[in-house]
């Protein structure tokens, strides 16, 4: 009977959500733990000096993120830290990066079942749990996860996916801390990828759809520190752009428009079949 009680204790605890994404998201991604560096891993994470030591943290403000293409052309210092700290722990074992990307995905998915449950408590739970489940296991994640340096995709989601859970607490229960943690999450987000900036549409959307067009318009004084936050990074992007132009050519900015929107559309493609 003891045994018995034990038994039913344990699959109590494997069937809950945390421990069934911790073992199904292991268990889809773990074939990809030895694979090779590809493509743009060689020069940002494998020859990549920059992540070998902290010493080189300040390049990352700067907008270096390789020492093999000795250029400064992307502002990503928070992406970069997370390369030193994994270096830092594992070297240049492709298992501990590769280890680092899965916890990274299932985390995400952690918080993104917790937002479920925020924003929609009233629906079934079973409903809310295969929701994460399929974000989980999607095959459009892949490349996010596999990729190492694919990285910025998966991390700046965390810091999004954050910022969001934050404010949404903030407006149920009115406790400051939350607001905070979640401005903390959209400095990160900008700090990590350029796609931050979805960071207002995401709230426009939650707004108008809890409060309707005039509650939108009486939650301005909500945005304003993220408006300043945004305008921030832009200044910074700017200034580290402006850098690299006079030493490096970049691409024509409508040939960079029109592939981004031809790969949303395949993206867009991959999610529905």
């Amino acid at each position: 009977i003891k045994g018995m009680d034990r038994l039913n204790k344990l699959l109590k605890i494997f069937l809950k959500p945390y421990p069934v994404f911790f073992i199904i998201g292991f268990l889809v991604y773990s074939n990809s733990l030895n694979n090779d560096f590809v493509f743009d891993d060689g020069h940002v994470i494998e020859n990549n000096v920059f992540i070998r030591s902290l010493e080189y943290v300040p390049y990352y403000i700067k907008g270096y993120i390789s020492s093999v293409v000795l250029k400064a052309s992307l502002f990503r210092p928070a992406l970069m830290l997370t390369f030193n700290f994994n270096y830092l722990i594992s070297y240049n074992s492709i298992a501990g990066f590769r280890i680092f990307n899965i916890l990274l995905h299932i985390f995400n998915v952690l918080i993104f079942y917790k937002l479920l449950e925020l924003l929609f408590h009233s629906a079934p739970k079973r409903l809310k749990f295969f929701s994460a489940l399929i974000f989980l296991v999607h095959p459009i994640n892949v490349e996010a996860v596999s990729y190492l340096s694919s990285r910025s995709d998966l991390l700046v989601t965390t810091f999004l996916l954050l910022t969001f859970y934050g404010s949404v607490l903030w407006d149920k229960t009115g406790h400051a801390k939350y607001i905070f943690y979640s401005w903390l999450s959209c400095i990160l987000a900008f700090l990590t990828k350029e796609t931050a900036v979805t960071i207002p549409v995401l709230f426009a959307l939650y707004f108008w759809h809890r409060y309707g067009s005039s509650g939108l318009k009486a939650k301005i004084k909500f945005y304003l520190p993220y408006a300043f936050i945004t305008l921030l990074y832009l200044s910074l992007r700017s200034m580290v752009v402006q850098a690299a132009a006079t030493a490096v050519p970049f691409k024509d900015y409508w040939l960079n428009v029109l592939t981004q929107a031809k790969v949303s559309f395949f993206y867009l493609r991959l999610f529905i079949f």
